[in-house]
């Protein structure tokens, strides 16, 4: 009898304790109700454009520089852009380079049998982890460009994006919608496991074409990678093993939302984060919108400055030099440098000497027709502290 009632009695305790750990794994990522709250729509309401011409007010450097033999890219082809101490890395058309920062200059070209879509870089020990959604597979390569093995992923998930997130973990993201698909490699090797799960799954349905916006939005956080997905309000900060809401965005009535049968999406403002950093004193958020002139509707990309208690310094921030090239343009794609101190831009030149009559930083004109690409870097100005 004793026995059979302890028995029974483990067989319990097994249950509370699969119960609880599944209860831990939900609560880990489940948005508390009191989050602060990110007013983009407020942010979006108030914009107007701030042209910074004076390098003293939140730019405390900058320069630029030619790309080596990036004469047959254009900046719309390169598919994720990557800073850390003296070195670029920058994927192109499915190629994977390295360059040396900020000069410009080719150093590593990483070989790959297939055209890879993203990459992650180890910041400890310098590995590479690039993504081939050909093969379904993670390929990791050492510092300096050696293939050290590959990793067969499920071939049914479209793949996205990959990410560190420190103590050999990374972030692998696909084109899951109306519900994200994210997963969590615990080292290269291991099997994936699936973050923020919602409590009631919708079907997977098949990206509209006319989405207009990132479904996904990863960027650099002090103390980890910030995390947003179109669909869900909250922002979360992801770093080794923990998933922690940060913050609530409020966009109102513009933000994207699901439409009917008929139309996947609503026809709204569909404002959206392109992109989104914090640095030691700011966050800067990179927002989208629709905008109606003259009856016809147009996207709008802008960025916004904010403190770290989320009240706004500025809407409609882009950083200029007068008559010449070195422009921070805010509509267009940006990049943080890891150690979340300095922006980086690439653009076509070509473009902005016909338009404007610009000219080039001194220290180009020597190659202006060498057709490469110029690599814009922008180093962030600490705010002053008031002496008590």
């Amino acid at each position: 009898m004793f026995y059979l009632f302890l028995g029974k009695y483990k067989w319990r305790m097994k249950k509370a304790l699969v119960f609880f750990l599944c209860l831990y794994c939900f609560a880990a990522c489940k948005p508390e109700k009191t989050l602060p709250f990110l007013d983009i729509e407020r942010m979006q309401a108030d914009n107007c454009d701030l042209l910074d011409d004076s390098p003293g007010y939140l730019i405390m450097n900058y320069g630029a520089s030619f790309l080596d033999r990036t004469f047959r890219f254009q900046p719309d082809e390169i598919g994720k852009m990557m800073v850390y101490g003296g070195n670029l890395y920058l994927l192109a058309k499915g190629e994977l380079r390295c360059y040396e920062f900020p000069s410009g200059k080719l150093t590593l070209r990483f070989r790959s049998p297939h055209p890879v879509i993203s990459f992650a870089l180890d910041t400890l020990d310098g590995s590479l982890y690039a993504l081939d959604t050909e093969q379904a597979e993670l390929l990791r390569f050492s510092s300096d460009g050696i293939k050290q093995g590959g990793m067969p992923l499920d071939k049914s998930y479209g793949y996205r994006d990959i990410s560190c997130l420190g103590d050999g973990r990374l972030l692998l993201t696909t084109d899951g919608f109306p519900d994200p698909y994210l997963f969590r490699i615990p080292a290269f090797g291991q099997s994936p496991v699936r973050l923020l799960s919602p409590k009631k799954e919708r079907e997977r349905q098949l990206l509209p074409d006319s989405l207009a916006c990132p479904l996904e939005v990863i960027g650099r956080g002090g103390n980890g990678l910030l995390y947003k997905y179109l669909l869900n309000d909250t922002l979360y900060m992801l770093k080794g093993d923990s998933c922690r809401p940060l913050f609530t965005c409020e966009m109102g009535n513009k933000k994207v939302r699901l439409g009917n049968k008929k139309q996947l999406l609503k026809e709204n403002d569909r404002l959206c984060i392109t992109g989104i950093w914090e640095t030691k004193d700011y966050w800067w958020i990179q927002y989208r919108c629709n905008i109606l002139v003259k009856e016809i509707r147009y996207r709008y990309t802008s960025m916004g400055i904010l403190y770290k208690n989320l009240s706004i310094k500025e809407s409609g921030y882009t950083f200029f030099i007068p008559d010449q090239t070195i422009v921070m343009n805010t509509r267009k794609p940006l990049y943080m440098n890891e150690e979340g101190t300095c922006f980086v831009q690439v653009y076509n030149p070509e473009d902005h000497l016909k338009d404007g009559k610009r000219e080039l930083p001194f220290n180009l004109e020597q190659d202006r027709d060498s057709g490469n690409l110029i690599l814009n870097y922008f180093y962030i100005k600490e705010l002053k502290k008031k002496k008590i």
